[in-house]
């Protein structure tokens, strides 16, 4: 056996593999490291099989544009192989570029891929479009086909959440933290399922156990103060939510949509305390970190008009009916 090993190995990385069969192939290159991949691909000018391996580990680096040259050239080699197409359609997504992404996703999903990570980045390209009852299919299938991927499962909440069925997103989300119950997004998206069913006890619990896992998550400090806001009705209880609220914007962000989710909430809830002079400024700072976010607008719209300054108010409900989206 050590000796066939070896025979592979000599063949391979002389670029002499294509008289074995596909799945010994596989198996050889997939087991290669990512400096190995690329005296590969420098050797043999890069097969679409080399290149898909080698695209995936560029993956697993985080160098997606990288990863989308190489399963681009593959995919130009061999149009058919939609393992390729799904690489650099996934590589795409990452790199921001969703238009290509999603022509690139159902290729390969026409050419028979139906992989969960091409389901998933699909369903997340349509939600992002709008169109949340197409994203919805993708998940129902990926969960049918891939019933123990708790990504599937949590990504199926939050679309449900997005199509209005509070009871469904937090069924969902539950069953993706039992499948995964380290794993703190996931305990985060069943915090924000419980607030969409107005259940801020329960998103308070699943919130902690969040932080219990990740004690400096951004997004789990975030779910807590707004856990924390539904409960408030006293003013020490209003008092602990805005603590919270100080907390999560005070907290790291590498996402800009996420740190202006943090200002949009506490510019939100100062509102809804009756402080509107108050809650304009973190709604101007979610605005610069998110300028196109029309629920930060519309509250800031809220903020400007309960002051007494119409014109500013109807200049930003303006902004939001030029984007084309309904204030939220």
């Amino acid at each position: 056996m050590v000796a066939v090993v070896a025979l592979i190995a000599i063949l391979v990385l002389l670029g002499e593999v294509a008289w074995f069969s596909d799945s010994v192939q596989d198996w050889w290159i997939g087991r290669q490291s990512l400096a190995q991949l690329e005296r590969l691909v420098e050797a043999d000018t890069g097969s679409p099989r080399t290149r898909y391996y080698y695209a995936e580990a560029l993956m697993r680096q985080g160098r997606y544009r990288e990863a989308l040259d190489q399963a681009g050239a593959g995919a130009a080699m061999d149009p058919s192989a939609a393992r390729l197409l799904r690489v650099a359609g996934l590589a795409a997504q990452a790199s921001g570029n969703p238009a290509e992404a999603r022509i690139l996703l159902r290729r390969a999903r026409e050419l028979g891929d139906h992989t969960a990570p091409l389901l998933e980045g699909l369903a997340i390209l349509e939600m992002d479009r709008g169109y949340a009852g197409v994203a919805l299919e993708l998940l129902d299938e990926s969960v049918r086909r891939y019933p123990n991927r708790a990504e599937s499962w949590h990504l199926l909440g939050h679309c449900r959440g997005k199509l209005g069925m509070p009871k469904g997103a937090v069924e969902a989300v539950q069953h993706a933290t039992r499948l995964a119950p380290g794993e703190p997004r996931y305990w985060v998206g069943l915090a924000k399922a419980w607030l969409f069913h107005d259940r801020p006890d329960e998103a308070l619990r699943a919130a902690d156990r969040a932080l219990s896992l990740a004690p400096d998550d951004a997004n789990a400090r975030l779910a807590r103060a707004m856990a924390l806001a539904g409960q408030a009705r006293t003013g020490p209880e209003i008092a602990q939510a805005e603590t919270a609220f100080r907390q999560a914007v005070e907290c790291p962000r590498t996402d800009a949509s996420t740190a202006g989710a943090a200002w949009r909430e506490f510019g939100k809830f100062l509102l809804e305390q009756g402080r509107p002079s108050e809650a304009i400024p973190p709604l101007q700072r979610a605005l610069e970190e998110a300028p196109q976010d029309n629920a930060a607008t519309y509250a800031l719209a809220r903020a400007y008009r309960r002051l007494g300054a119409v014109e500013k108010a109807q200049a930003l409900l303006r902004q939001v009916e030029k984007r084309g989206v309904a204030p939220r």
